[in-house]
């Protein structure tokens, strides 16, 4: 039987505790957790408008390149000028995700939002000022390698009769060929005594730069129709947008053209035209979106 010599052992337990200070404290503080709640309340008299209650608590928390996420709302009942649940009485849990990020890949799972193809090929996004939310479950992947990058997603929309979409853009970032190209599927389930509907979108990008010149324009088509077989409709869409500089003046301009661009089931729009419109930057204002109809629309703006 050896024993070992009593200096050895203290330096051995000076070592351990030293690494406990290191590892512990690191390990607690490389988690952070944020909270966020928000209250708005109205009350009125039954003749005098209309009382609303709502309260939303965002939680969030990073470990490591790990994030976990969830929103919990309560709404008894909401205002009326929300768009996607209005005067709605409920308490639930609205979004849930987990992401992994890393400097070449970020995977969600989960609640998520996107904007492809300049918003030509799909924009599911949440817009807070006026009450919209626009949000996916499922999995979105993204792909940042140097010459490309890849966005792929499939996931499901609560706010449009659970319409499942499947998509996917790549973007070069080359010099000499800024280019891009997606692809979009929507299936919206059958609701009675309607049938259920199938479309597709797809769409193309350049963004070319020559010194001062800068320019992006983007061109898709899209179709429609019901499960089974059939068209109801085609249309297609253009955009292009371009400024230059000379000395102190910058000169922007942009054009849009649709024609029979609908991309929606039976209920919402599934893409955004550019608005072409400035609108104003005042929250109450921007409640009244201008919008441009897909079904036939030309525009352009030019600005100095």
């Amino acid at each position: 039987m050896s024993l070992k010599p009593p200096g050895r052992m203290r330096l051995r337990n000076k070592i351990f505790h030293a690494a406990l200070l290191l590892i512990v404290p690191a390990a607690l503080f490389a988690v952070s957790v944020t909270a966020r709640n928000t209250l708005e309340y109205r009350g009125t008299k039954a003749d005098k408008g209309n009382s609303f209650f709502e309260n939303r608590l965002d939680l969030r928390m990073n470990f490591s390149g790990i994030t976990l996420g969830a929103t919990y709302e309560a709404m008894q009942p909401s205002r009326e000028s929300a768009l996607t649940r209005p005067d709605s009485t409920y308490n639930a849990i609205t979004q849930r995700w987990a992401k992994l990020t890393h400097k070449t890949i970020e995977i969600t799972g989960g609640t998520f939002t996107t904007t492809l193809g300049g918003g030509l090929l799909l924009d599911t996004r949440e817009r807070r000022d006026i009450q919209q939310d626009h949000h996916l479950d499922g999995a979105n992947v993204m792909l940042h390698l140097k010459p490309i990058e890849i966005n792929l997603l499939s996931g499901l929309a609560d706010w449009d009769s659970n319409t499942r979409f499947m998509a996917g853009e790549f973007k070069s970032n080359l010099a000499f060929a800024p280019v891009g190209a997606g692809y979009m599927r929507f299936d919206v389930g059958e609701i009675s005594p309607l049938p259920g509907l199938i479309g597709e979108t797809w769409e193309v990008n350049a963004s070319p730069m020559f010194g001062p010149f800068a320019g992006d324009i983007h061109y898709a088509q899209t179709w429609r129709g019901p499960q089974g077989g059939g068209v109801e409709w085609r249309g297609n869409a253009i955009y292009g947008a371009a400024s230059s500089s000379v000395g102190p003046v910058v000169l922007f301009g942009e054009f849009l053209s649709a024609d029979s661009f609908i991309v929606k089931g039976y209920d919402q729009e599934y893409v955004t035209l550019p608005l072409i419109i400035r609108q104003p930057g005042y929250t109450l204002l921007s409640r009244h979106l201008a919008m441009i109809n897909p079904r036939e629309a030309t525009a352009y703006s030019v600005e100095t």
